[in-house]
């Protein structure tokens, strides 16, 4: 049965009528509600996931210095004679082996060797490198967590039972049903767990292609002590946006390293709540006027609400194609008369759909 006959339904009958049935339906209504879910603690996962780009452009666009490396050497053995050697050279006139009097050439003995290198052994770049170990050991320890409650038992039940018995005109209407709800088994769907379970692998990934990097590989052959905290607040661990979130992520994990998923529980038994009663009470009602449908009686009643429809769908059309001859919207019901005819308007399954529609309404209100 579609909707605009649910609606019908009620249009057919007066207020009173209604206000009457209900006035004289006597009912009881039993209500049962059992649930236990586990709430997922996502907080660290979201920042996490926010961090990690800011950690990853770190070790692609890393933080480097020079070094200086200082060397007294023969001069015949000096392949490069720098600003530092001649300085050096005026301070340490021991190693001027002779001086040309005539045209003032100095031949030194020794002169100081400068080598430049780059360096990728910062500070800045041992902290970021300690806290993607971190990361590590942090996601390690939520996944064992998330691990050990994949298989926890949840549970959402929910019951009704009810009894009802109402007169009206003469006519006696009882009506008896149970509602029974339950949590599909987890295996057909996915859970909380689950998603949090992927979003780890997700990040694992993530912190994967980090590790491939040059600058990683590098700092990771240095063997260096990790940084514990307090970490020291360079200008650039203060004032690069980068370091910032990641710094926001270190002192993150320093507090909330253990497993912060919660247990909901919610368990509740009542008989004859009234506002549950109420609403069961007006399903009643309307598996009441359901099953007047199936045996029409009142056939002045039936004549004019036939006689509304129609008029209604013909303004509907007239609304939407007003110039339509008379010819072509007598074409047009005729064509559709037949195959509609023999439609089986009033069926079981539609009814049904009706009642479950209406009960699905009252549960998701009941919790």
């Amino acid at each position: 049965m579609r909707d605009l006959d649910v609606i019908d339904l009620y249009e057919r009958i007066d207020e009173g009528y209604t206000e009457k049935f209900l006035e004289n339906t006597e009912s009881k209504v039993h209500t049962k509600v059992e649930i236990e879910k586990i709430v997922e603690d996502t907080e660290w996962l979201d920042l996490m996931e926010e961090v990690i780009p800011y950690i990853d452009a770190i070790f692609r666009n890393p933080n480097k210095f020079i070094i200086n490396e200082e060397e007294i050497m023969k001069i015949e053995q000096t392949k490069k004679v720098t600003v530092e050697s001649i300085k050096h050279l005026s301070k340490n006139t021991n190693f001027i082996q002779e001086v040309d009097k005539r045209t003032g050439d100095v031949t030194p003995s020794k002169l100081l060797n400068v080598r430049k290198e780059e360096s990728y052994n910062t500070y800045e770049n041992r902290v970021i490198y300690t806290l993607v170990q971190n990361m590590k050991f942090y996601v390690s320890k939520k996944r064992e967590y998330a691990e050990a409650r994949k298989n926890a038992q949840e549970k959402n039940i929910r019951q009704i039972d009810y009894e009802g018995k109402s007169r009206i005109n003469g006519e006696v209407v009882n009506i008896e049903f149970h509602v029974d709800s339950k949590l599909e088994d987890k295996s057909k769907s996915k859970t909380d767990t689950d998603i949090v379970l992927e979003r780890i692998d997700r990040i694992n990934q993530k912190i994967k292609d980090i590790s491939f990097t040059e600058l990683y590989k590098i700092l990771e052959k240095i063997n260096f002590a990790p940084v514990t905290s307090p970490v020291k607040k360079t200008n650039m661990i203060l004032k690069n946006v980068r370091f910032q979130y990641a710094m926001k992520l270190w002192e993150y994990m320093q507090t909330h390293m253990d497993d912060e998923s919660k247990k909901f529980s919610n368990r509740d038994e009542k008989d004859n709540d009234e506002e549950t009663k109420s609403m069961v009470d007006e399903t009643f009602l309307l598996d009441y006027l359901i099953s007047r449908t199936l045996v029409e009686e009142d056939l002045k009643t039936k004549e004019k609400v036939q006689n509304r429809i129609t008029t209604t769908l013909i303004q509907r059309i007239i609304s939407i194609n007003p110039n339509m001859p008379v010819e072509d919207f007598k074409k047009m019901v005729g064509d559709k008369y037949e195959v509609i005819k023999n439609r089986n308007l009033v069926n079981t399954s539609e009814i049904q759909t009706i009642f479950k529609k209406y009960i699905d309404e009252f549960l998701e209100k009941l919790k």
